[in-house]
C-alpha cells in the first residue's frame, strides 16, 4: 500500500464496504490512516516490526470499520501479525480479526496462535464471529478441503474451527488453483470476488467480499441552523452594535459570570437576527473534497445498479467513475498548485489532510453515561477535571482555570486583543466568526467599562468549553 495511498483512498470514497481487512500492507509508522482512510473509517493496524524481524518488507495487517459501528479494539498478548476489533448491531456482538502468516511458517507458529486466543476465548464462544487472513496454506484447495486428513498446519485450523463452532466458507480459489486466504466464520455470510476493488488484483490473493445481512440502525442526517455570515448586513450590524445599550451588564448585579455572560450573548445574538439570514447546514463528510455533484450521483447510480442486479450497468458506471475521480483528483491537485503563491492555506490544508488521524472514540463514557455530542464530552471533561484535581498540586492547567482573575480592562486592551486575532480562525463555542469580531470592534470596545480592580470569579462554563473542547 506504500505507493498506492491516493488511488486507493479514490477507489475506496466510491464504495459502501462496511469493514476492509487487509494484509500485507507493508506500512511504517512514518505512514499516516488518511493518507488511505477518508475520516468515515475508524482504522486499526499491526504494521510488522522491521526491526524486530529482520525483514526490510512485506507483512502488516490492518481493520478499517465504518465509524457508526462504534468499532474497538480488543487487545490480548499476541506474537502473531494479527488484529482484532469488536463492535454491536442491536444486541449482537461482532468480533472480527485478521491475521498474516509468513510463508513457511513453522507449525509453532499456529498453535502459538491458537494459545494466544484463549484471553478472549468466552467472547468468542458468545460471540458472531469473523476471522480472514493469509494463512500461506498451499495444500488448502477450498472451503471442502478435510483439514483433519492435511499437514500439522491444517490440523490446528481444524482444531480452532472446532474449538469456535467456526466453518471455512472461501470458495474463491486464486491463480494456483489454491486458496491461501481463508476466511472462517460462524456468520451466516455469502462470498464473492469483490465488485469493487480498491487495488489491482493479486492473482495469488483475489480480492474478496463477504455479504451478511443484518439489521442497523439508520444513521439520521445531522443538520445545524447557523448564521450565514456571508449574506449579512454588516452596516446595519455595526450600526446595531454602536446603539446597543451595554450598561445593562454594568448596572445587574448578576449572581454568577455565566449570568453576565447569557446577557451580553442575548444582546449579540439579538443582534444578529436581525441582519444575518440562517442557513441549515447537512453535517458530513463522506466524499473527499474534490468529488463534485457528477461524481456523487454517479456512485449512487453505481450502487442502485449493483443492488438491482444490472451488471453490466454497473461495470460500465465502475469504469467511468474511476476515471470521473481521478480526472478531479488531478484538477483540484492543479488548482492547489496554482493557488500556491496567493491561497497557501490551501496546500496546507491539503497536507493536514494526509497526516491527521481521527482515533477517538466515537462515545465516550464518564460515570457508566454515554456521551457522543462534543458539548456534552467537554462538560463531563470540566466536572472530572474539577473533582479530581487538586488546585495546591500544580498540576491545573494555565488555559483551563475554574477561576479566572481579573483586573480593570480598558477599551484599548479589548481592541488590542481583537487586532491580533485571525480573521480565518476557527469559529469558538459561540459561532462568532473572528473577522466579525474584527469588524465591530470599536462597537463592542463601549462593554468595557468602571470595574471592580483585582475581581477573582469562576471561569465562564462557555470558555471553559471553548478551551476543552478541542482537547
Amino acid at each position: 500500500m506504500r505507493t498506492k495511498g491516493q488511488s486507493f483512498k479514490n477507489n475506496l470514497a466510491s464504495t459502501n464496504y462496511d469493514v476492509i481487512l487487509l494484509t500485507e500492507t507493508w506500512l511504517t509508522n512514518s505512514f499516516h490512516d488518511a493518507e488511505f482512510f477518508s475520516n468515515q473509517y475508524a482504522v486499526f493496524r499491526n504494521d510488522r516490526n522491521y526491526k524486530e524481524t529482520n525483514c526490510e518488507r512485506g507483512g502488516g495487517v490492518l481493520i478499517a470499520v465504518r465509524l457508526d459501528l462504534k468499532a474497538e479494539q480488543l487487545e490480548f498478548e499476541s506474537k502473531q501479525n494479527e488484529m482484532w476489533v469488536k463492535f454491536k448491531l442491536k444486541n449482537t456482538t461482532y468480533i472480527i480479526g485478521v491475521i498474516y502468516f509468513k510463508p513457511q511458517s513453522n507449525t509453532e507458529k499456529y498453535e502459538s496462535f491458537l494459545k494466544s486466543l484463549e484471553s478472549i476465548e468466552n467472547l468468542l464462544l458468545t460471540s458472531e464471529v469473523l476471522l480472514a487472513g493469509d494463512f500461506n496454506i498451499p495444500e488448502i484447495s477450498d472451503a471442502t478441503y478435510n483439514l483433519e486428513n492435511g499437514s500439522s498446519k491444517a490440523k490446528v485450523i481444524k482444531n480452532l474451527a472446532s474449538m469456535y463452532n467456526l466453518r471455512s466458507i472461501n470458495t474463491i480459489k486464486n491463480s494456483d488453483n489454491r486458496t491461501l486466504d481463508l476466511i472462517l466464520t460462524n456468520i451466516n455470510a455469502e462470498i464473492t470476488t469483490a465488485s469493487d476493488l480498491l487495488d489491482k488484483v493479486n492473482p495469488l490473493h483475489p480480492a474478496l467480499q463477504v455479504i451478511h445481512q443484518a439489521e442497523r440502525k439508520i444513521n439520521q442526517t445531522r443538520t445545524t441552523t447557523n448564521y450565514n455570515f456571508k449574506k449579512a448586513d454588516f452596516y446595519k450590524m455595526y450600526l446595531r452594535f454602536r446603539d446597543a445599550n451595554w450598561e445593562s451588564l454594568t448596572q445587574i448585579d448578576y449572581k454568577s459570570v455565566n449570568d453576565a455572560v447569557t446577557t451580553f450573548y442575548e444582546i449579540v445574538y439579538k443582534i444578529f437576527d436581525e441582519c444575518v439570514p440562517k442557513v441549515t447546514i447537512r453535517i458530513t463528510n463522506k466524499y473527499p473534497i474534490w468529488f463534485d455533484l457528477a461524481i456523487i450521483k454517479k456512485i449512487k447510480l453505481k450502487n442502485k445498479h449493483r443492488t438491482r442486479g444490472k451488471s453490466e450497468e454497473f461495470k460500465e458506471d465502475r469504469k467511468e467513475l474511476k476515471k470521473m475521480i481521478r480526472d478531479a483528483y488531478k484538477k483540484y491537485i492543479r488548482n492547489i498548485e496554482v493557488d500556491l503563491r496567493s491561497n497557501s492555506n490551501k496546500f496546507w490544508g491539503y497536507v493536514r489532510s494526509l497526516t491527521s488521524t481521527k482515533q477517538l472514540p466515537e462515545v465516550f463514557e464518564y460515570k457508566t453515561i454515554p456521551l457522543e455530542d462534543p458539548k456534552s464530552i467537554a462538560d463531563a471533561f470540566a466536572s472530572y477535571k474539577e473533582e479530581n484535581l487538586d488546585p495546591n498540586d500544580g498540576l491545573e492547567s494555565d488555559l483551563v482555570q475554574s477561576k479566572l482573575h481579573l483586573t480593570n480592562i480598558q477599551e484599548s486592551e479589548l481592541l488590542e486583543s481583537i487586532k491580533v486575532l485571525k480573521p480565518r480562525a476557527a469559529i469558538g463555542e459561540d459561532g462568532i466568526p473572528p473577522y466579525v469580531l474584527k469588524g465591530c470592534a470599536h462597537s463592542l470596545g463601549q462593554v468595557t467599562g468602571e470595574g471592580e480592580s483585582g475581581v477573582t470569579t469562576a471561569t465562564p462554563a462557555l470558555l471553559e468549553r471553548d478551551l476543552q473542547s478541542p482537547l
